[in-house]
């Protein structure tokens, strides 16, 4: 039996951000390495969730036949909130973007999970996809992997979408996209305990591999 509380989530203060400037992008990628103090018990945490889907089975759907992606939401209550990640990566992205007036902070301690059924099909990638708010402005994602399993294997692959491209379906009916649809631009490693902060509006998708038969692939996510 594990006991845990909401300091897990712990920010590490002394981590530190590096970018790479990506020329076919025009933006600047952000990384944090050893982000979170205590990231062996948040892995240990979200593996201890069933995988539940986070979105409405339309049509047939192959979550659950052959493959299970679902969303797992913390359920600790907070305790010293200045001290999270969330708080903390809120003011740093704020900063960096340039948009002070920014308020929309929300308790976003949830994690991505995703598991394997069946091998990936050949020459395909997984539902490469924008971010977008109400407003339809992009958003800020910050996702941080938590695989202790990863060292420099597969995390998140950002595109540029061919000209001709119009997304239709739905991630879950038709999860797999012909390569041929996009340019890969970076492939960012899912180093454990490594966050990565980019803009929404970059075409982007989960970079998956049959390693994730293997064991569930876990990523905790923010939209800024």
């Amino acid at each position: 039996m594990k006991f845990y509380n909401d300091s897990i989530f712990d920010f590490n203060k002394e981590c530190l951000l590096s970018s790479v400037y990506v020329e076919e992008l025009k933006e600047k990628i952000y990384f944090i390495d050893d982000v979170f103090l205590h990231p062996h018990q948040i892995y240990e945490y979200w593996s201890s969730f069933p995988i539940k889907s986070h979105k409405v089975c339309i049509g047939e759907t192959l979550n659950g036949k052959d493959f299970m992606d679902g969303r797992a939401k913390s359920e600790l209550p907070l305790d010293n909130y200045n001290n999270l990640l969330e708080f903390n990566i809120h003011k740093l992205v704020k900063r960096i973007y340039g948009k002070e007036n920014w308020d929309n902070l929300r308790d976003t301690r949830a994690a991505n999970q995703f598991y394997l059924l069946k091998n990936c099909p050949e020459n395909k990638v997984w539902w490469p996809h924008s971010d977008f708010d109400n407003e339809n402005k992009s958003v800020i994602n910050v996702i941080t992997y938590l695989n202790p399993q990863i060292k420099n294997g597969p995390g998140t692959s950002l595109y540029i979408s061919n000209p001709n491209y119009k997304q239709i379906g739905f991630e879950h009916i038709n999860p797999w996209i012909d390569e041929t649809n996009f340019k890969q631009i970076l492939s960012i490693f899912g180093y454990f305990n490594r966050m990565v902060i980019f803009p929404g509006s970059i075409t982007h998708g989960m970079t998956v591999s049959n390693i994730f038969k293997n064991f569930v692939r876990i990523v905790q996510v923010q939209f800024i």
